[in-house]
């Protein structure tokens, strides 16, 4: 066997392991940042990401995916926000499809299609009695709910070797829900009426 015939068996097997997109795992963290109504509320705050993948028809592939982010950052502004913390988390599991859109599998650019049941938990404080600015005394309130999730983006993968992909990606978020308005004196706390996150994220594949 001559260098040459070397070099064609190496290159035809190392196509064929490309090909492959196969089975894989991928893990990787993310910044969740608030738009809309949300971001009234919250700061950006960070979220992680685990999950299992496989082929599927006409060239996607199908993950799901464990997500879970949480809030704790307010961006609440005057005396509310001296006066009143705020948490959000949410859990959930997303199917998400990915299929190339233009490159290659060594280095390529993907879009992102996602959605999934999600079970979220928003928390306000108790608000202390204020006689010197009028604001009475306020319960903590919690609200949880089980409900859905979407997701639709486009992520730059990278494969520096076969069995290991590099992504970032950025993704629009949004989960089904509603956070309740506190509008007593000097406590005006808008409502919030669904989820609204964009997603800049960071992912390790491996493939196998």
């Amino acid at each position: 066997m001559n260098y040459k015939q070397l070099i064609l068996i190496l290159l035809t097997l190392t196509t064929c392991a490309w090909a492959q997109d196969g089975w894989h795992v991928v893990a990787g963290g993310s910044s969740s940042i608030p738009v809309g109504e949300l971001a009234a509320w919250f700061k950006p705050d960070a979220g992680v990401t685990i999950g299992y993948g496989h082929p599927g028809q006409r060239g996607w592939q199908v993950e799901g995916r464990l997500e879970a982010d949480r809030y704790s950052k307010e961006n609440l502004k005057g005396y509310t926000a001296d006066a009143v913390s705020l948490e959000l988390e949410h859990i959930g599991l997303m199917i998400n499809g990915r299929r190339l859109l233009t490159g290659t599998p060594q280095l390529g650019l993907f879009i992102n299609l996602g959605a999934g049941p999600h079970y979220w938990k928003g928390t306000r404080s108790a608000i202390q009695a204020d006689s010197s600015m009028g604001v009475p005394f306020i319960e903590e309130k919690v609200l949880e709910e089980g409900n859905w999730a979407a997701r639709l983006g486009t992520g730059l993968e990278w494969r520096p070797i076969p069995a290991l992909g590099i992504e970032t990606s950025l993704d629009f978020r949004f989960v089904v829900g509603s956070l309740w308005p506190t509008m007593q004196p000097n406590i005006e706390l808008e409502g919030v009426s669904g989820f609204s996150t964009l997603n800049p994220s960071l992912r390790i594949r491996y493939y196998f």
